[in-house]
């Protein structure tokens, strides 16, 4: 059987995204929200090391990256952090948003529509 390592950000492991349809295989999916493509890089390789360890075969070993955008990378925040709240607040007004805040159209809300409904 193969053993697929799947890596990437939010769209890699997010809810039911496309590693969770992989069937009949072995799937180990490090993807993580909001990587940058350093960990992302970093998560795969250190996958594939503990698989070999393990004695696979380097022959049943499959790697899919789904890689992030360019311009991301990951920011390493601890409480001692002066901006480790804004990192961590979820909050639509952070640091890094405010100067595109207000450049932003608004947009209609997204509706929820049930699966039966769909076209």
């Amino acid at each position: 059987m193969s053993h697929i390592i799947t890596a990437g950000c939010s769209f890699t492991n997010c809810g039911m995204s496309w590693p969770y349809h992989i069937e009949n295989q072995n799937v180990y999916n490090v993807g993580t929200v909001g990587a940058g493509n350093g960990y992302i890089s970093r998560a795969a390789i250190w996958q594939c090391e503990e698989i070999l360890s393990r004695g696979v075969d380097i022959e049943d070993i499959f790697l899919i990256i789904m890689w992030s955008g360019i311009d991301r990378f990951e920011v390493l925040s601890s409480k001692n952090s002066p901006l480790h709240k804004d990192y961590i607040s979820g909050d639509k007004d952070r640091w890094w948003f405010h100067h595109v805040a207000g450049v932003l159209p608004d947009l209609p809300a997204v509706e929820d529509v049930p699966h039966d409904k769909q076209q």
